[in-house]
């Protein structure tokens, strides 16, 4: 049961250290340029390398993770909101940590394009990148949905 690994989800992704095959890519590539494209929506086999083939924690890991995100991005929104490109950037780096540790990779192209745009003071194209990034989440939360183990063994 996942209650019982007692985790701190950004602690757990910050140990985490491997690569992987096997991913799951957005299944409408015409949604994203060819750049994009090439990225995965999640690399669950790579996450279940990471985390040494443990697929309980690998089901405890993104529950926390897809139960955290939607707070991470309101965060980003309202420092955006708020003119506050310097904590935008500092909560977007953290956010990007998270995702590549999970092997978010939509999410992961996302956040380094915030990035991009926080650090040319750019708050518009920061904006739209964040309502990209919300996007790439759910396309995350729907492909961890699909590989439950509940759904699929």
């Amino acid at each position: 049961m996942a209650s019982s690994y007692n985790l701190n989800f950004i602690n757990i992704t910050q140990v985490c250290i491997m690569n992987g095959k096997g991913s799951i890519k957005p299944r409408n590539s015409r949604d994203y340029s060819s750049q994009e494209s090439d990225h995965h929506v999640w690399d669950r086999a790579g996450m279940l390398n990471r985390l040494m083939g443990d697929k309980q924690l690998v089901e405890t890991v993104m529950e926390r993770f897809v139960q955290e995100i939607p707070g991470r991005i309101k965060l980003l929104e309202n420092c955006l909101g708020k003119s506050d490109l310097e904590e935008a950037d500092r909560l977007a780096h953290s956010l990007k940590g998270s995702c590549a540790n999970v092997h978010a990779g939509i999410m992961s192209s996302r956040i380094k394009e915030l990035e991009r745009a926080l650090e040319s003071g750019d708050l518009q194209k920061a904006l739209g990148v964040v309502r990209k990034l919300e996007d790439a989440f759910q396309l995350l939360k729907q492909a961890a949905e699909k590989t439950r183990p509940d759904r699929d063994e």
